[in-house]
């Protein structure tokens, strides 16, 4: 339960954090180009030296306290320095796209597409990284939580357990309120508008829970395991299998309604049904894997993370990239079937020139879309020869 009081911490910091150097990395550029530049590579050259250079290497395990918190600093050090530069970099192709689009008139699309795609990279960065703090959060919470009850006997790890149980409960169920409220499911929105008395009508319920899951923890042993992560494995496959039994077609209808007619839309329901899709054969990937190799680097001693670099991802890189890129040309064909529905691009230009009877436009088109899936699937296979 103390990786569920931590998350919101861990979101709430990471997001706050990052929202500051995005606004940072774009006031550099305001300032002058030549100075981005300067910055983006002195914030590169400092993050490799702060990752890769020192006495003890991020994948190494210590028992000392003091290495292990300049570990943890030289890590979010880093972390920090990654963001900036990811920021400049979205924010340069943001001008850059603009730039294309008018400047060249004949394949502005081109350009409209670099500052769309950079976009959508800047604005999503703050809600990557605070959904990376919080999963970070939570785990040290659980380490942290269960080595603290663990190493305590009798009625103080009950009381200890109980009041871990009690916030992580109460934050849990005033979370999922919040959350149907936010999405106004059932139309409670309308009945209960975002005021103080809404979170404190949310309070009461979580307040209930909390206190009955806190009872129910007294009477359990405080030292029982509980598998946390089959729960999040449950929780995920479950979300992701709900997304995939949805057409892209039948989220570009609900987009179209929510944010309009436009590329967006279209953007939102092919990302939303890729990601479910992935999700399902990458961890199906993952469980699938040779487990000779994950026992001969553990029988040298290997931690958890040196077991992944070095047993678990050479073996699913090639089948994560052709899976990648099968997605991006079933992506390129379903991008024409979202764009009847109001979802922008290709299939747009493709239904209008077809309502129009421009059937050669329509043809041209068509060929054009075959030309990429071909050229994809060259690259594909390619790119998956050289790794293996």
């Amino acid at each position: 339960m103390a990786a569920l009081i931590l998350v919101p911490v861990g979101a709430f910091l990471a997001l706050y954090v990052t929202d500051g150097i995005v606004d940072l990395s774009d006031w550099v550029i305001a300032q002058s180009i030549w100075l981005g530049v300067a910055a983006l590579v002195v914030v590169m050259g400092l993050a490799w030296v702060v990752l890769r250079v020192g006495r003890l290497s991020l994948t190494e395990t210590t028992t000392n306290l003091g290495l292990r918190i300049i570990k943890l600093l030289r890590l979010l050090v880093g972390t920090a320095l990654i963001l900036f530069a990811v920021a400049m970099v979205a924010q340069y192709f943001i001008l850059i796209g603009a730039w294309l689009r008018d400047a060249l008139e004949a394949v502005a699309f081109v350009g409209n597409f670099i500052n769309v795609l950079a976009g959508f990279v800047r604005v999503l960065l703050p809600a990557f990284a605070g959904f990376a703090g919080a999963m970070m959060a939570a785990s040290f919470g659980h380490r942290a939580g269960q080595e603290m009850v663990m190493n305590l006997e009798g009625s103080v790890a009950k009381v200890i357990a109980a009041v871990l149980t009690f916030f992580g409960s109460f934050i849990l169920v005033f979370a999922l309120l919040y959350a149907v409220n936010w999405i106004c499911l059932l139309g409670v929105c309308h009945n209960l508008p975002e005021t103080t008395p809404l979170f404190v009508i949310l309070a009461v319920p979580a307040l209930i829970v909390g206190l009955l899951t806190a009872v129910l923890s007294v009477r359990s042993s405080p030292q029982k395991q509980f598998g946390t992560g089959f729960v999040t494995y449950t929780i995920m496959r479950g979300i992701l299998n709900g997304l995939r039994s949805i057409e892209p077609v039948i989220m570009g209808f609900v987009l179209v309604v929510w944010v309009g007619l436009g590329p967006f839309a279209g953007v939102l329901a092919l990302m939303l049904h890729s990601i479910a899709d992935l999700g399902k054969l990458f961890s199906e990937q993952v469980e699938n894997i040779a487990e000779g190799p994950v026992e001969a680097i553990t029988a040298t001693g290997a931690n958890r993370l040196q077991t992944i670099v070095f047993a678990v991802i050479p073996q699913i890189v090639p089948h994560y990239i052709a899976f990648a890129f099968y997605r991006w040309d079933i992506n390129v064909r379903m991008s024409t079937i979202i764009g009847f529905v109001g979802g922008g691009g290709i299939g747009f230009v493709l239904f209008r020139n077809t309502n129009l009877t421009q059937y050669r436009q329509a043809a041209v088109m068509v060929i054009a879309i075959a030309a990429v899936v071909i050229t994809l699937d060259y690259f594909s296979s390619k790119l998956r020869r050289s790794i293996t």
